[in-house]
């Protein structure tokens, strides 16, 4: 049950990326909609399945930092192979 809740909490995370697409999608925000659709994750689970989404070619993710501030953030956007598995293409 835990790997399906886990599936299912990745699809989400696409979908957010493919309605946001072109625009890249900063992972605190990925947690407060993923959150909003009923799961609940924190931020340190969200990065963790952006890196899965990642590795499986799913998304694409840039790394922006803020040297002055020590602030860190990853910005995520869907791939095509992203969007051709939410659409069926698998």
């Amino acid at each position: 049950m835990k790997d399906v809740i886990a599936k299912e909490r990745r699809d989400t995370i696409l979908e957010i990326l493919q309605a946001n697409s072109p625009h890249g999608v900063g992972e605190k925000v990925i947690t407060s909609l993923v959150n909003e659709a009923g799961y609940e994750m924190d931020n340190k689970t969200v990065i963790q399945d952006i890196f899965y989404l990642k590795d499986k070619g799913f998304i694409a993710t840039s790394e922006v930092k803020n040297s002055q501030y020590g602030m860190k953030r990853y910005i995520s956007n869907i791939t095509a192979k992203g969007i051709d598995y939410l659409e069926g293409v698998r």
